[in-house]
């Protein structure tokens, strides 16, 4: 496959709202080096694990769809069943609830993503909307996007970018009075996926947007507003985009939906190499690639020096909070936190981990939790804890 140069995903052109052509800055174009060997214990990979207890009352209770975390540096929020929010402090004090469910002025209708603005102001995607709440929560504005978005991302004081598989294009640049800045992807060749839609942090000042399962992506600068092609991985025969839209199309959708899902690809395609899950916290990135033949990887990336720095497996054992490795990519959040990733458990989750992993009762780490879990006779009735695993 072709891996000695970049493809051009988008054919060179970032459409603007004024219909000018603008080249595409290519300042990106291979993130990864050679990778290492695997890790056998997750705490190889991250140094450390904090985990915070949620407080668990009546009006807490966080629901049962988690859309996004976001840290700030005094608190968290959670999107939950895409109708509230819930506010907790660092140390997982409740603190307040986030409901405006309706269509009056300040209130929406779902909560499809949300994001927080450099001032401290809110901004809620809703369905073809954007509200603005400043840092109480009182209403500011609400915006028409014309769009039904997925995930929204700030990137500066006025500005976000939407990305979506329901408009024309597949990533929207906006203000906050709803103008369309830039528009890019066209979406009319591109097959539909079941694959989820988010906008990662690659370091402080880009943007990346995965498209479906191949190894290109595109990649928004915050301090020059362009937008490049980059490939994931430079090695390891990956599937660029342009093949993996080639493979599509020799194909029906395989499923009653009619979407392409990850597994869906790997059962039709068994040797073909691809990404799939991505996930991003300000300084690094991990991201599950390979192919269903061969098996499949996580591997940790540096967003800063752009090198691979760890790569661990579902064999990889997890005694930081001794779940199965295997759950941790399906729970990752992209939190936007700069030192961290976020993911979370139930109580009752970590405390059957503990006992099937009672091998390394004599760990530090296993004897904290240990601890910190003691005492608790209804795990079930628990909100779940948040964990914060941070890089080495």
């Amino acid at each position: 496959m072709k891996k000695q140069y970049l493809l051009s995903l988008f054919l060179g052109l970032l459409l603007l709202h004024s219909c000018n052509e603008v080249p595409i800055h290519n300042a990106i174009t291979c993130l990864s080096t050679a990778p290492s060997a695997e890790e056998q214990y997750l705490s190889s990979v991250f140094d450390s694990c904090k985990i915070i207890r949620l407080e668990t009352t009546d009006d807490a209770l966080v629901g049962g769809y988690i859309g996004k975390i976001k840290k700030t540096q005094d608190a968290y929020y959670m999107a939950c069943d895409f109708n509230f929010l819930l506010k907790f402090d660092k140390d997982g004090k409740f603190l307040q609830k986030i409901m405006k469910l309706g269509n009056g002025p300040g209130e929406y209708n779902a909560i499809r993503s949300y994001d927080i603005l450099p001032n401290g102001d809110f901004i809620i995607c809703d369905v073809q909307r954007a509200h603005v709440y400043d840092r109480d929560w009182n209403h500011k504005k609400t915006v028409s996007l014309g769009v039904y978005g997925f995930d929204i991302r700030t990137v500066d004081e006025d500005k976000f970018l939407l990305c979506t598989m329901s408009g024309e294009y597949l990533v929207y640049l906006f203000d906050l009075d709803g103008n369309v800045l830039s528009k890019l992807i066209e979406t009319e060749n591109l097959p539909s996926t079941s694959s989820s839609v988010s906008l990662l942090f690659l370091g402080k000042n880009h943007v990346i947007q995965r498209i479906g399962n191949s190894n290109s992506l595109v990649c928004y600068d915050i301090n020059t507003g362009l937008f490049s092609d980059i490939l994931f991985l430079c090695d390891g025969n990956f599937m660029t985009n342009e093949e993996e839209m080639a493979l599509k199309k020799q194909q029906p959708t395989p499923n009653e939906k009619g979407l392409w899902g990850e597994s869906d690809f790997m059962g039709l395609y068994p040797a073909t190499n691809i990404i799939t899950r991505t996930h991003a916290c300000e300084d690094y990135l991990v991201f599950r690639a390979g192919s269903k033949s061969n098996g499949l990887k996580n591997y940790l990336l540096n967003s800063h020096s752009r090198k691979i720095e760890h790569v661990f497996t579902n064999k990889t054992v997890n005694d930081l909070y001794f779940l199965p490795t295997s759950t941790l990519m399906n729970r990752l959040y992209n939190s936007s936190a700069p030192d961290c990733f976020i993911t979370y458990a139930g109580v009752d989750e970590i405390q059957v981990g503990l006992d099937k992993n009672s091998a390394l009762q004599e760990s530090k780490q296993y004897r904290k939790l240990k601890q910190e879990l003691a005492g608790i006779t209804n795990p079930e009735d628990e909100n779940p804890v948040l964990i914060e695993l941070y890089v080495k």
